[in-house]
């Protein structure tokens, strides 16, 4: 047997020629298919992030492109938020976070919040700024996967630190004064109980009190001031759009996973 390389350029060693007990490893070998599956994958993202550029990364196009990278958030987020594996990849990461079990009515917010935040640092510092780079190997969704990790450790920190606790907010705490223009006592009691169940199929409490306070008038901003310190428009934002989304036929059904 000769050193010349084999048929898929592996070196092969005489026998004999390698010291007892040594382990010869094979060098592996990238497989053409998925080279080629990559880098056209890339190149469709650089595509569609040139296209959204000329748009200002805003406008209808991007508003899609932004629900649908939500949404994969947002599945990403829960799943890592049950298994715990949120706090692997933030180690990974080199940000060391306290780890703790968390509790199922705390991760749909704890997910909310974060994909809304990593959301906008995508869109300034991925988009705007540049720092997505196809070059780079990653794509748009696997550079976004970094940026959840990147925002939940600042929002878990937050929530350590506050230990914010989901309060129920009935519907009888909401002001009179909120009620919708124009109704009758009638109609606001159908409005009511139209709006609890709807509510039925919802864990997260500060979901069902963006809801609410939504039905009665209030906008993004003001609900995110009655929500808390920690909750932003956006954050409201996306509470209300996993509510349609659940209230979609053939969208989801029952409560968050």
């Amino acid at each position: 047997m000769d050193d010349r390389p084999g048929p898929h350029g592996v070196m092969s060693a005489k026998v004999g020629s390698l010291p007892a007990g040594a382990r010869q490893d094979r060098v592996a070998i990238p497989d053409p298919d998925e080279i080629a599956e990559r880098t056209a994958r890339l190149q469709a993202d650089c595509d569609l992030r040139d296209a959204l550029a000329a748009e200002g990364f805003a406008g209808p196009a991007y508003s899609v492109f932004e629900d649908d990278l939500a949404g994969y958030g947002y599945q990403v987020m829960m799943a890592w938020l049950a298994t715990g594996h949120i706090f692997a990849l933030c180690r990974q990461a080199g940000l060391g976070l306290k780890s703790l079990p968390i509790p199922v009515g705390d991760r749909e917010d704890l997910a909310q919040e974060t994909v809304a935040a990593a959301l906008n640092a995508f869109r300034r510092k991925g988009l705007q700024q540049g720092g997505w780079r196809p070059e780079g190997g990653a794509s748009l969704k696997t550079y976004f996967g970094g940026a959840l990790c990147r925002q939940f450790a600042n929002i878990w920190k937050k929530w350590l630190r506050t230990r914010v606790i989901s309060v129920p907010l009935p519907l009888e705490a909401v002001p009179p004064a909120a009620e919708s223009p124009g109704l009758g006592p009638d109609e606001i009691v159908m409005q009511r109980d139209e709006i609890r169940r709807g509510l039925a199929g919802i864990d997260s409490e500060r979901t069902r009190a963006a809801v609410v306070l939504a039905a009665e008038g209030y906008e993004q901003e003001e609900i995110a001031e009655i929500l808390g310190p920690d909750v932003t428009a956006r954050a409201v934002e996306g509470y209300l759009r996993r509510h349609r989304r659940r209230k979609t036929p053939g969208g989801e059904q029952g409560g968050s996973r």
